[in-house]
């Protein structure tokens, strides 16, 4: 059951999974910098917000109660971080690939998640009567 109804997500998440650990191209210099913010935090960020919409979406499909409130969506947000944090610990198990741990790349993955998150509450309270 759980896989018939969170397949989107799931392949999605095993998707940036795949990317995450393809070993880095030669032309790909890996980030070293702590603080580096270039087109690949704003990737991270995209993919991630992706991530929670899908997320969002397949756990709250039953029309929300009271008794709900925000659990599904602060569920769907803290899921998505974990599979953020859980890539960036991957990539440091496997130095060989040549990628790196990046906190900065969990903080990107957080905003990106919470991003959705803020954005169908937005939809959500501006549609509710």
């Amino acid at each position: 059951m759980l896989i018939k109804r969170h397949w989107k997500s799931i392949l999605f998440y095993l998707f940036l999974l795949v990317l995450s650990l393809l070993p880095a191209s030669d032309n790909e210099e890996p980030t070293r910098k702590f603080f580096d913010i270039g087109l690949d935090k704003f990737k991270h960020v995209a993919a991630f917000a992706l991530l929670g919409f899908l997320l969002i979406y397949e756990i709250s499909r039953k029309p929300l109660s009271t008794k709900q409130k925000l659990t599904p969506f602060l569920f769907s947000l803290l899921l998505a971080s974990l599979g953020g944090i859980l890539i960036e610990v991957l990539q440091a198990s496997f130095p060989s690939l040549g990628r790196t741990f990046n906190p900065v790349d969990i903080f990107a993955n957080t905003i990106g998640c919470s991003i959705s998150l803020l954005v169908v509450l937005w939809i959500y309270l501006k549609r509710k009567p």
